[in-house]
């Protein structure tokens, strides 16, 4: 099977193979492919009862885990790695947390294995976020409390389809006229495209608006087998 590129059409096949992996990398999930699709050229192919997924940036070209279980991660893995040699290239696999780096490392010791800081995740616990108790979050209890001092107005709204167009515009007013880089480019493309397609996604979002007007969005989507991190 060829590499496809990844569209909304997709979404269904991605659900297949998706809960196979027990992960929560923000980048195992189909919005996220999705959103960033155009920025790093994402592909996909299913190979060994797996879900493969390509990319290149900057010039740099790698895949993620085979979205499937162990047996079939190794054997499309090792496939991969013919079809690389076979074209004078090594494999590169990114995004992989520390679970699965020591199952590859098990599976291959000779595979070298590096940390990518510069792309780690970052977790907030629910909880914590919802009370910000002690010292660790007093400047956002600050900040906080300012803001509903300074907008007594405030108010909070799912991300309603509806609602699309005002995130959109709100959004172009914060460039402010700026000539974005590269990465904002995809960005602002990225966001015009799934502004109005929420739905479709099935991603959860929130809105923030002072006198009607929007001053903040969110939105995301569940990942991971138990659909509890954002």
């Amino acid at each position: 099977m060829t590499w496809r590129p990844v569209t909304i059409a997709d979404r269904a096949v991605f659900a297949r193979y998706l809960p196979k992996l027990d992960t929560v990398l923000s980048e195992y999930c189909f919005g996220s492919l999705f959103f960033w699709r155009k920025a790093y050229n994402f592909r996909w192919r299913t190979l060994a009862d797996c879900l493969v997924v390509s990319a290149v940036w900057q010039d740099e070209e790698y895949c993620l885990m085979p979205f499937g279980h162990p047996d079939d991660q190794r054997r499309a893995i090792g496939e991969l790695v013919v079809e690389r040699q076979l074209v004078g290239r090594a494999l590169t696999l990114r995004m992989v947390d520390r679970r699965t780096s020591e199952l590859l490392a098990r599976w291959w010791p000779e595979t070298e294995i590096a940390a990518d800081r510069d792309n780690f995740d970052y977790w907030h616990s629910r909880a914590e976020l919802s009370a910000l108790r002690g010292r660790r979050y007093e400047s956002r209890r600050n900040h906080i409390n300012r803001f509903i001092r300074q907008n007594p107005g405030w108010r909070v709204y799912p991300l309603w389809p509806e609602l699309a167009g005002d995130c959109w515009e709100a959004y172009r007013g914060w460039e402010g006229g700026n000539q974005p880089g590269a990465t904002l480019v995809f960005e602002r493309e990225a966001i015009s495209e799934v502004l109005p397609r929420i739905d479709q996604l099935g991603w959860l979002g929130c809105v923030l608006t002072v006198g009607g007007k929007v001053v903040a969005f969110s939105a995301g989507e569940t990942i991971g087998r138990a659909k509890d991190t954002v």
